[in-house]
């Protein structure tokens, strides 16, 4: 999550942890289900979205190559560990998983940053992470060569390439334009759409209703996105989904700007990132999710487990990072 004007905005931190929790219920909920469209119509391209919404613009080749810097080490290095680490539990903990599978598995799962069954299924939520790499590194490179304002077509054209060809390439650079596109909404939603500036508190009411209704009714329809497996029905009409979803949930957030009963939603959406590697990382595909014949007592324990994990994660970042950053 990066900064405006050195000052965080809080409805986008509550907006990022409503995502966030309802990903970790999502991964339980039967596929179909009518919650589980509600989440999948946004919750991932909600992250694209907003990172769009507060990444500061791109004026120079030293600015650019500075960020793909901190990009390559806090994302791609990051997931990288991240899938290494998820090998090791497997290698410790399932007895067919032997060496020659591990070393297997972790090549091929960096190799396509996803779970390409039945080729590697050991990279899980990490496709997020490499795919956001690759999004960020087209979105800011595009805007070294024209104004923002036009990059939205190029986007859409790529998209629409990998939409009509739907081949899955190595490090899930397919979804790049995707992510990329997404990216630019949220450019436009902080630029273009007046409800979204911080200069302007009024809503249009018949706007969002039309926003509302349109989101809905494709869920209930059965149309949503799901970026890890390339579904994006109808294309721009499920695209145009996320958006919807995004821009709803955001205002919606919008209202528990300084609120003490959101400052929970709020620390989890500043430390997004730590959660999903935490949901990786939690043992619940390596060992325990055998004792869940229910989906939602598996919400609940996974829910309790990883915001535990996280807890733990808050205390010693805010111990031995923090604290040490201010001595």
């Amino acid at each position: 999550m990066e900064k405006i004007n050195n000052t965080r905005i809080e409805w986008v931190d509550i907006a990022k942890g409503i995502a966030i929790i309802l990903m970790v219920i999502g991964h339980e909920i039967p596929t179909g289900q009518m919650g589980y469209r509600f989440i999948f119509s946004f919750h991932m391209p909600l992250f694209f979205i907003l990172s769009g919404f507060t990444s500061g613009a791109i004026t120079s080749n030293k600015k650019f190559f500075v960020k793909l810097k901190n990009s390559f080490k806090k994302v791609w290095l990051l997931a990288v560990i991240v899938v290494f680490i998820y090998c090791l539990e497997c290698l410790l903990f399932q007895p067919t998983f032997d060496l020659n599978t591990f070393v297997k598995q972790f090549i091929l799962g960096i190799f396509w940053g996803c779970n390409k069954i039945p080729i590697t299924n050991v990279t899980g939520t990490m496709w997020f992470m490499f795919a956001f790499f690759w999004s960020k590194l087209l979105y800011d490179l595009l805007q070294l060569w024209l104004p923002n304002v036009y990059n939205g077509i190029i986007l859409l054209i790529l998209a629409s390439i990998s939409f009509l060809f739907h081949k899955w390439l190595p490090q899930v650079i397919d979804l790049a334009p995707y992510g990329a596109l997404f990216m630019w909404m949220g450019w436009l939603m902080r630029y273009k759409m007046p409800e979204f500036n911080q200069k302007v508190n009024k809503t249009n009411g018949v706007i969002l209703g039309f926003i509302a209704t349109y989101w809905i009714a494709l869920v209930i329809v059965g149309i949503y996105v799901d970026m890890s497996i390339r579904k994006f029905p109808l294309f721009i009409v499920s695209i145009l989904e996320a958006f919807a979803g995004t821009i709803l949930i955001c205002k919606l957030s919008s209202f528990g700007e300084n609120k003490i009963s959101t400052n929970w939603l709020k620390v989890i959406g500043r430390y997004t990132l730590p959660i999903l590697c935490i949901h990786q990382l939690d043992l619940y595909w390596v060992i325990w999710s055998k004792y869940f014949s229910q989906w939602y007592l598996a919400v609940i324990m996974r829910l309790i487990v990883d915001m535990a994990i996280f807890l733990v994660y808050l205390y010693l970042y805010r111990c031995f990072i923090i604290n040490k950053s201010k001595d």
